[in-house]
Parts: structure tokens; sequence; C-alpha cells
């Protein structure tokens, strides 16, 4: 063979060789890349706590920037996200929507139900409990149940402004409202000191000091809601009935805090598991909101009224204890778990 031949094939080849190596590494779409990624770090994204997907991140204009991680800012162990993904920069979004999720590569099932979208913006009234010169002359979003003149006590100190002033409370702390702004939140019904406690209220203002101290909201604006649940509750259960007629309440957020009201007793604890354990009563309770009502009522039997997330939406689930199939025990065995805790702290 010509020699000046046997050289140009050998070009071709090597040419050729170093074309599809460039191809195989970096001829493919930078979205098909950033997929591969996500799937081939699968199972390590989705063990970190608080991990409930990943996608492709885009701008404004939709071009690709690079890896979405979406947390439960309630749970997410930040530092064991990486910032970057097999060359792609990570991006962790605590605030996303519906469409967000439709849009994840890889999704984390047993918090996916969650409808994330309605806590994005909340402050958590127990973060302002603990640190209100933090938050004084903020403004704030807040989703709480109305607890009139503070009816359960989960105050326990005095009205700051007024004694017509009101309390809203969530699952991690409660705090009062300033009457003179109270008729700014739309649907709740006069007088205000009292009503039904069960009452849910989405609201913004903001945080003011009293001269005791103590932390309170001037109200902008506010309104009466249904179909969800305080920031970062993703299982809220009453237990009435019984011969000794208990009426028992627990609220669980998915980092695991379980703040439970004895209504009877007018007693009242929070106290923690693990977020792993906190994780095995959300899937087993999945059982427990697949019907609207479970059981048949009997005399003195307990009654568990269960309120959970399923693909977004909030159901309610009614459930009377006798002779019920097992899966459903087990996930009531459970719960009971957490009343039993609570009524022995």
């Amino acid at each position: 063979m010509n020699s000046k031949v046997f050289i140009a094939a050998l070009l071709v080849i090597v040419a050729g060789f170093g074309y599809l190596t460039y191809i195989s590494l970096f001829g493919k779409p930078q979205d098909t890349r950033i997929v591969e990624a996500i799937l081939e770090n699968e199972n390590y994204l989705l063990s970190i706590d608080g991990v409930l997907g990943a996608g492709i991140e885009r701008d404004e204009n939709n071009y690709i920037k690079g890896v979405a991680i979406y947390i439960d800012k309630y749970i997410a162990n930040i530092s064991k996200i990486p910032s970057e993904l097999n060359g792609f920069k990570v991006f962790i979004k605590d605030r996303f929507k519906v469409q967000d999720v439709k849009n994840m590569i890889i999704k984390n099932p047993t918090y996916l139900n969650i409808n994330y979208e309605v806590w994005c913006s909340t402050t958590l009234i127990g973060d302002i409990v603990e640190n209100p010169y933090s938050y004084v002359d903020r403004e704030v979003i807040l989703l709480g149940y109305y607890r009139g003149w503070d009816l359960l006590g989960e105050v326990n100190h005095s009205p700051p402004v007024t004694r017509s002033d009101i309390v809203i409370a969530d699952a991690t702390g409660a705090i009062y409202i300033n009457a003179h702004t109270v008729s700014n939140i739309e649907g709740l019904q006069s007088p205000y000191g009292v009503g039904d406690l069960e009452t849910l209220i989405y609201l913004r203002g903001f945080v003011r000091i009293s001269q005791a101290g103590k932390p309170y909201v001037d109200v902008i604006y506010g309104e009466t809601v249904n179909n969800t649940l305080p920031p970062g509750v993703v299982l809220h259960v009453f237990k009435r009935g019984g011969i000794a007629g208990f009426n028992l309440e627990v609220m669980m957020l998915s980092n695991g805090l379980v703040y439970f009201i004895d209504h009877k007793a007018n007693s009242k604890v929070r106290f923690k598991i693990t977020p792993s354990e906190a994780k095995l009563i959300l899937e087993q309770s999945a059982s427990l909101l697949s019907q609207s009502e479970i059981g048949e009522i009997h005399p003195d039997c307990f009654i568990y009224t269960v309120t959970g997330w399923v693909d977004g939406e909030l159901q309610t689930s009614k459930i009377f204890r006798g002779a019920l199939p097992e899966n459903i025990m087990n996930a009531l065995n459970l719960i009971d778990e957490l009343f039993r805790k609570g009524g022995s702290l």
C-alpha cells in the first residue's frame, strides 16, 4: 500500500474515532445528559432526608442552567446535597409549584402526595415565638388554626394590645393577632373570640413586639381557607370516643415534630420522633385515606378522623375501630403510639 494512502486512511480512522468519542461525551443534548446524570444518582439523591425529587433547572427564558433538586424545607439535610452532579451545577429549590412536581425526573413517592406549594412562603409560628426580635417589623405569611381568645391556652400570656386579641396556632406554636386588625381576615365570623377551633386562617401581616417583649401580628390581609394543613403538617388525626370519652388530637410534621392535644384534660405537649419514623407512619397511613369511611360504628368504639394528602389533594377519612383489615390496624397502631407517647409526657 502506498505510504501516503496508508497515512490518509489512518488519519481518517483516528478522526472517526475522535468524532465518535466526542459525540459519546459531548454530542448528546444538554437536557439528555442532565437526565442521565439524575438517573445515575437517583438512589443517592432520594436517600437524603427531605429530598423530594430532581429535574432540570431552567431560567425565565427556558434556558438550561443545571440540575434542580427539590426539598422539603422542614426536614432537608442540605449539607448532604452535592453542589454539582456530573459537572452540572445543582440548584436547591424549597419553593416550587405543582407543575414543577410533574416535571421532575425522579420523585420521592412518600412525600410527593403533599401539596407544598401553599407552604412555600409561610413562616412557622414557632420560629417567631422563639426568635421574636429577628422578625420584628417584618412582613410574614402565616397559616394556622383559629383559637379565639386563646381558648386552648397555647400562648399562655396576656393579650398584647387589647383584651379582644385573638390567637392562631400551627403545630409549632401560637401567636396573638391584634384585635384592631382582625376585621381584615375575610370569612372569619364575629364575635371573633369564640367559634370553630378547626377554622384555618391564611394571613399576611407584620410582626410587632409588645411592651412585655411578646410577639403579635398586625394583619394586612387574611382569609379562612380549606383543603390544606398548617405548614409542614403531613398528617392530622383526631381520636374520639371510647368508654372514657376521649378527645385527642395529633399533628405530625414531616421532620418528626408531633403536637399532641388532649382536649378533655386541656393538656398539650410537643415531642419529636425520627424522620424515618415519621416517614413510616406517613406511608402506612395512606391505607387509611383510601375510603371516606372505614369500619362500622358500635357502642364505645374509638373513632379516628384522619386527614392527609393524596395526589396533592387533602383527604379526610373516618375510621371506626373494631374488626378491620390488617393494614388498617397496623396504621392505627402506629398512630396510637403517638397518642400514647403524648399522653405520657
